[in-house]
């Protein structure tokens, strides 16, 4: 009878640790990352030169259902591309990359717009799947946004640790403006207590 309940017990740990490794692996799936594509859209990739801000981006009015993909995130300096939803409730966020799109949302209705678009571009992901090693990204680093018929490059500005509820981050933005949020410290075992804002303004739009 030990025997068997021995190996109910074992059974029961190998499925809850299958089911767990299966919902890591499918918040850290991701999208290919073709370096030949990203090259002919940053040019020089390890170049941390500020570049100028653009002035104005591209409008897009165009509506999005919540969870919905949208676009890609591609972040250089790690070589991965990661898939950018509508949404940043926890279903989204495990589908990709959320953006910070709510028109029915009162923290971030009027404050921010769509990938490209001159104003507040917000995207947040886990730092442990999406996001994972975003802790070595550094100023200057560029941020490619694939949506609709362009990418949009970003360049990387300032970061900054702040708490979760800190209302000066989502806020209205006059220029292309991008702020990459995830939770901080990079490496927190469990629910993080800060989060960590990565802001980058727009440099360059390409078509594709």
């Amino acid at each position: 009878m030990l025997r068997i309940l021995s190996g109910i017990l074992v059974l029961g740990g190998l499925i809850v640790a299958s089911w767990s490794a299966y919902n890591w692996w499918s918040e850290s799936a991701s999208l290919p990352y073709e370096p030949t594509v990203v090259e002919q859209i940053v040019k020089k990739i390890d170049d941390k030169t500020i570049q100028p801000t653009l002035k104005q981006g591209i409008t897009s009015s165009k509506k999005f259902t919540r969870g919905e993909r949208i676009g890609a995130l591609m972040i250089p300096s790690l070589e991965i591309s990661r898939p950018i939803v509508q949404g940043q409730d926890d279903h989204s966020l495990k589908k990709g990359i959320g953006a910070y799109i709510e028109d029915n949302n009162p923290i971030t209705k009027d404050h921010t717009v769509n990938p490209g678009d001159t104003g507040h571009v917000v995207l947040a992901g886990h730092r442990d799947t999406q996001l994972k090693g975003i802790g070595k990204v550094k100023v200057g680093d560029k941020l490619v946004i694939d949506f609709e018929a362009h990418y949009f490059v970003y360049q990387i500005r300032k970061g900054w640790k702040t708490d979760p509820d800190d209302p000066n981050v989502i806020v209205t933005k006059d220029k292309p403006t991008l702020s990459l949020i995830t939770c901080y410290p990079f490496d927190y075992f469990g629910s993080a207590p800060y989060r960590y804002i990565w802001e980058a303004e727009l440099i360059a739009i390409t078509n594709k």
